[in-house]
């Protein structure tokens, strides 16, 4: 039995998204893969609201090797 939290925050100030992704890195030695399915974290700014929109930029993507 294996157990997953999937969570999208999407956060005004970059410095709690930071804090949150930091906080999540610390755990990241803990997660297991599924097969195909790899543990990842990724923290992106999205600039959707925008004008014009533009599409979110990957800040950095960590993922459980």
């Amino acid at each position: 039995m294996k157990y997953r939290i999937r969570a999208d925050l999407i956060f005004t100030n970059r410095a709690d998204a930071v804090a949150v992704g930091k906080g999540l890195k610390n755990q990241l030695t803990k997660v297991v893969n599924l097969l195909e399915d790899k543990s990842f974290i990724e923290l992106q700014e999205c600039n959707h609201d925008a004008n014009p929109p533009q599409p979110c930029k990957t800040l950095y993507r960590v993922v459980k090797e």
